[in-house]
């Protein structure tokens, strides 16, 4: 009898301990198929070779990153499509990609390009028309053009791109759309789920729109106009957002195309997280606050915090644009640093790998390490800046 008791105590012993043993196989396989971040850095250049000018947008699909550049050539604004390839270090143009023709007193704006859930790229661009009554005698180099301003025509596509050449695959008109949002809502986001669904969040909105321009369903949703890319895509293609609410506070929704109103899932942040960007290397979706990178695993409850950028090597008076998490810990990084005359016009882009390192870096230089309780910015700014300039 009483070997049987002992029998059934270890049977029950085993069996509660199965679920523990199941957490923790199923904790280490998280840990190793999520992005390491390594201690330290050294700092690799890319040859990219893109026209001086300003940035308009960015994206990467983890083995190249897209990017569009204007430049002025010959007082005339061209707008240049690139690929750099992280693999071999080349950056190529993408020659079939030419913006749409309109008249040649327009302005442009651009957002993108950025990567949908079909894989394809997307890029919005935007042209202002003006017409002026302009008086006979005037003259420009003594009066105001705008004064005169009496309407003007406002047209706004989303172009599917092919991601190897550039070339149109697909336009969306929505000029009416957008005309309407404007009056009293203001774009803060923009991308395209795994079904092809097209989604303009604004800081009132979530407005989602199928390949023809037509409004499928509207969400409300707001969020504080200082947010940037709002919107982005889980590893799967589903579309989050990034929304305030009154009982939750700031947190990333899932959209659920299907029943058209927002999916089951989602995950509380921090209210100062102001971008949004779509996961990768185990991780559902990344955010940034203070100038350091967080990224949310599936079934966390709190984002992981990976890296403070100014504490890579890249340097202090570099904003990163855009990143991707390679294997083998590398993150391939797109910097923009501004001139001396504070303008982006001809701001320096710089295209670099982040190579792991379990060392700190011992060139004989005296180091100041930031560390206090809570985070700095202006702090942190200095000790980095004093750092780079140390001898």
């Amino acid at each position: 009898m009483e070997k049987q008791e002992k029998h059934l105590i270890a049977t029950l012993l085993v069996l509660l301990l199965i679920p523990v043993l199941v957490a923790c196989e199923d904790s280490n396989k998280d840990s190793r198929i999520a992005f390491q971040v390594s201690p330290y850095y050294t700092v690799e250049e890319f040859d990219l070779l893109v026209d001086t000018g300003t940035l308009h947008g960015c994206c990467t699909d983890g083995e190249n990153i897209y990017l569009l550049v204007t430049s002025d050539e010959n007082e005339i604004e061209c707008a240049t499509l690139y690929q750099a390839n992280l693999a071999d270090n080349t950056t190529t143009k993408l020659e079939k990609y030419c913006p749409i023709k309109v008249e040649e007193n327009s302005s442009a704006s651009f957002w993108g390009p950025f990567l949908g859930g079909d894989g394809k790229l997307w890029l919005w661009e935007g042209y202002t028309i003006p017409y002026y009554d302009l008086p006979a005698n005037f003259d420009e180099s003594s009066d105001i053009r705008s004064k005169y301003l009496i309407s003007r025509d406002e047209f706004y596509y989303l172009r599917q791109l092919d991601p190897g050449t550039g070339r149109e695959l697909k336009l969306v008109d929505f000029s009416s759309i957008v005309t309407e949002m404007k009056g009293t809502e203001s774009p803060l986001g923009l991308t395209v789920d795994n079904q092809g669904i097209i989604y303009i969040g604004t800081n009132k909105n979530i407005t989602a729109l199928d390949d023809a321009g037509k409004v499928l369903f509207t969400l409300k949703a707001e969020i504080d106009e200082s947010a940037d890319e709002t919107l982005a895509l889980l590893p799967d293609g589903t579309a989050i957002a990034l929304v305030d609410t009154i009982k939750q506070g700031r947190e990333v929704r899932t959209i659920d195309p299907n029943v058209k109103d927002w999916g089951k899932t989602t995950y509380p942040v921090s209210s100062s997280v102001w971008s949004l960007t779509g996961g990768s290397e185990g991780y559902q979706f990344f955010c940034q606050r203070s100038g350091t990178l967080y990224g949310r695993l599936e079934g966390e409850l709190l984002d992981s915090r990976l890296l403070n950028w100014e504490n890579t090597g890249l340097g202090a008076d570099n904003s990163v644009i855009c990143f991707s998490l390679l294997d083998g810990g590398r993150i391939a990084v797109l910097t923009r640093t501004i001139s001396e005359r504070g303008t982006s016009q001809d701001a320096r882009l710089r295209l670099q790998m982040l190579i792991p390192s379990n060392q700190q870096p011992s060139d004989g230089k005296i180091r100041l390490v930031y560390g206090t309780i809570g985070d700095d910015g202006w702090a942190r700014r200095r000790v980095n800046q004093f750092n780079e300039s140390s001898d």
